[in-house]
């Protein structure tokens, strides 16, 4: 199953540009608007990164967020088997699809995920949600990414 989070008809999460989606890569929310070759274009289709094993993007988590017009919410979601996170411009969709091996007969799977909406809170809130949630998936052997925390924060992402 893919889940699919997308806030139908709430205007305030619109983003064909892709300028307030981010994922979680080098200890910190990028938007994607700056990840190097993912340039965003109004109307694209569905854009894909794998977690775990990604050579472009080493440390790539679980989760994926968009950030509200306003900067007052964050929506995001996360999967403990997530295996892809996947965005569509057109309609503002975030998604982090889970693995389902292949299964043999009798075989099960359990997977849990979480939606996270946030009013009022900042990305690394949203980041340190995730890790007590499921841990890391590439923990950095030594501490890498923004020295500068208030490049995470609402006021500054909008």
């Amino acid at each position: 199953m893919n889940l699919c989070v997308n806030p139908i008809g709430e205007t305030g999460f619109t983003d064909p540009q892709l300028k307030r989606l981010y994922i979680y890569h080098d200890k910190w929310l990028n938007s994607l608007e700056i990840l190097p070759g993912r340039q965003a274009k109004t109307g694209s289709p569905d854009t894909r990164l794998s977690p775990g094993g990604n050579k472009q993007y080493p440390r790539l988590e679980r989760l994926i967020a968009r950030v509200s017009h306003d900067g007052q919410w964050i929506l995001a979601t996360a999967n403990d088997h997530g295996a892809m996170l996947a965005w569509n411009p057109a309609h503002s969709c975030i998604h982090c699809a889970p693995n389902y091996s292949p299964l043999n007969s009798g075989q099960t799977l359990t997977t849990r995920g979480k939606i996270y909406l946030l009013k009022k809170m900042n990305l690394q809130d949203v980041f340190d949600r995730y890790k007590n949630d499921f841990g890391l998936l590439n923990p950095p052997a030594k501490a890498v990414g923004v020295t500068d925390r208030s490049k995470l924060h609402n006021a500054d992402v909008q």
